[in-house]
């Protein structure tokens, strides 16, 4: 994951612009990130293959987390060479679950692993008293940190669905997300004062 800026610390990635096994030229978009400011394109310095994608699509990503594999163009690699590279590149810690995840060359945008989704513990403890996945949640909190609102909001619903009217949760973008985080911050730690004026205005 590129810094894109000088205060970027994380992305997300929205988009592969290229398909694994094809070739690509300098100044190809190759994918697309989301960060808390806007949606980028990401162009490519130089010519070659993208070999795999790794980083999954729609995950928050810190900067420097490797997120593609590409060969020089006219280089010959096996999927047991992308493999190894990979293995290289990852913490030893997570050896096992980057093998599972990443040599079998499929990518899931439909459900998140649940060790990657981040909840507030009286969230996590609810959600799961209610029986309701994590995956199905969108997170409100810092960072898209599930919290205890997000999971009674959604109970909500299914336990009085005839009192409700349909409805449908539509994921925030990263920059209206980044908005409302901004905004409600500000109330607690901006200086607050009142103004009163007393006027006769019995004569009116």
């Amino acid at each position: 994951m590129p810094s894109l800026g000088e205060t970027m610390e994380w992305g997300i990635l929205t988009a592969y612009l290229v398909e694994e096994g094809k070739a690509f030229s300098s100044g190809d978009n190759l994918y697309e990130v989301e960060n808390e400011k806007t949606t980028l394109s990401v162009e490519a310095l130089t010519d070659g293959v993208l070999a795999r994608w790794v980083g999954p699509l729609d995950e928050q990503l810190s900067v420097g987390t490797l997120i593609a594999v590409v060969a020089e163009p006219g280089q010959d690699f096996s999927k047991s060479d992308v493999d190894d590279l990979i293995k290289s590149y990852l913490p030893p810690s997570s050896g096992t679950e980057a093998s599972e995840t990443f040599t079998s060359g499929q990518h899931s945008t439909d459900t998140k692993p649940k060790s990657k989704i981040r909840a507030m513990p009286k969230a996590r403890s609810l959600a799961a008293e209610l029986g309701i996945e994590l995956s199905e949640i969108s997170g409100t909190g810092k960072g898209g940190a599930i919290t205890l609102q997000d999971v009674e909001n959604l109970a909500t619903p299914r336990n009085d669905a005839s009192s409700t009217l349909p409805f449908e949760r539509v994921r925030l973008s990263t920059t209206h997300r980044t908005m409302a985080e901004r905004l409600s911050n500000s109330w607690p730690v901006t200086p607050h004062f009142t103004v009163s004026n007393l006027v006769d205005a019995s004569q009116l």
